[in-house]
């Protein structure tokens, strides 16, 4: 018998470009033993207007993303061109559109409302963005359709709380495939016991508050390493032109290693004794939820944090990390100081790597898609 398709269509980058293309691929995965999913995704590399793929053992519709601001209004106004897409399957039952632009997931509800089919948004941010017409678009997004659609994935209890009132909903964290290699950890050494501490990611001046980490570490009188993937030295000083100083008496503890692939990021992560991030506690923060401290712990690395969105669910003081309250100079270096105090202890061992694994979401998620799939069987048997 014959799987039913559900298409997964969004601004991702498979396979591994972007934390959005490790939360698609997850929930796919999750989804694989009933359904068969089909990605309609984008790419920044991309030469001709879209080509098909295999990723994953997925088929992959891969569209060029838009740079004009003629592409940029058919990206986001236009569900004309992904149609033909929907029709070369002969089993469509569903739709799961990623944080899909407010007007053309608008057309995207009417489409399948027309076919019969259910349409699920993948909540997984709420951007307080400075661009007007970026702003304009998510918050029609998320105060209105999204609260039309038939169901909503939420990435964090934030937005499963503000979405159960409106529609169904499930809570699914980023998902990770342990058996996929690039997962597995060599043998954890302590190296001339200094303390390693990594931070990976692409932390924006509004997001994960690097400058905090700097701050302490610089400030903190043993010997430590810390090295920062994701972006570079100038990069980080185009933020905080301040610690200029602070970074050039301390060059040989903080390196900035800039953009790399995937598998490299990981490669620096799994020498590291603890991931290092911090947030403010906002909106943004609380209605995500970090890939990095998902990856972290599937390689068996503890992480050091504080509280925001459902990180609390899942990183516990002294056993999988270090977990701080309250987001201040004192709290920060006391739990650092701590961290350096234990680490040879190896706190490694408390970490349960597959805390993220996706068959043990894989039931919630299967059941919610298939109650929205049934609602839509019912409603064509009345009519």
């Amino acid at each position: 018998m014959n799987k039913d398709t559900i298409i997964y269509i969004g601004n991702f980058e498979l396979p591994d470009k972007d934390a959005a293309a490790l939360r698609v691929l997850g929930n796919a995965k999750a989804l694989t033993d009933k359904y068969n999913i089909v990605f309609i995704s984008s790419s920044k590399t991309l030469n001709e207007t879209y080509k098909y793929s295999v990723v994953n053992k997925f088929d992959n519709w891969v569209f060029k993303y838009p740079t004009s601001l003629l592409e940029w209004g058919k990206w986001l106004t236009s569900i004309q061109k992904y149609e033909k897409i929907f029709k070369e399957y002969d089993n469509v039952c569903g739709v799961i559109a990623y944080n899909y632009p407010a007007i053309a997931l608008s057309k995207l509800r009417k489409y399948c409302k027309k076919n019969q089919l259910f349409l699920v948004s993948d909540a997984t941010e709420w951007f307080e963005d400075k661009r007007i017409a970026k702003r304009i678009d998510t918050a029609i997004r998320m105060r209105f359709i999204n609260k039309r659609v038939d169901g909503v994935i939420c990435i964090s209890s934030f937005l499963y709380n503000y979405y159960s009132r409106f529609t169904k909903t499930v809570t699914i964290p980023p998902l990770i495939d342990s058996k996929d290699s690039k997962w597995v950890n060599p043998d954890y050494k302590i190296v001339n016991n200094i303390i390693r501490f990594v931070y990976f990611g692409n932390p924006g001046k509004h997001k994960d508050k690097i400058n905090l980490a700097i701050k302490t570490l610089t400030n903190y009188q043993k010997p430590f390493d810390f090295k920062v993937v994701g972006i570079t030295r100038e990069e980080y000083l185009n933020m905080y032109p301040e610690d200029v100083t602070r970074l050039s008496d301390n060059k040989e503890s903080i390196v900035f290693l800039g953009k790399l692939d995937h598998i490299k990021a990981l490669d620096i992560v799994k020498t590291s004794d603890f991931l290092l991030f911090f947030r403010e506690d906002k909106r943004v923060n609380n209605a995500g939820f970090p890939t990095k401290l998902v990856e972290s712990i599937t390689l068996g690395v503890p992480v050091i944090t504080n509280s925001t969105s459902d990180i609390s669910q899942y990183i516990t003081s002294n056993n999988n990390g270090y977990l701080i309250h309250k987001l201040d100079d004192f709290n920060i270096s006391r739990i650092i100081t701590v961290a350096h105090d234990n680490f040879d202890n190896n706190i490694k061992i408390n970490v349960n790597r597959e805390t993220f694994e996706l068959n043990k979401f894989a039931p919630y998620l299967e059941s919610f898609i298939s109650s929205l799939k049934n609602e839509i069987k019912e409603n064509k048997n009345e009519n």
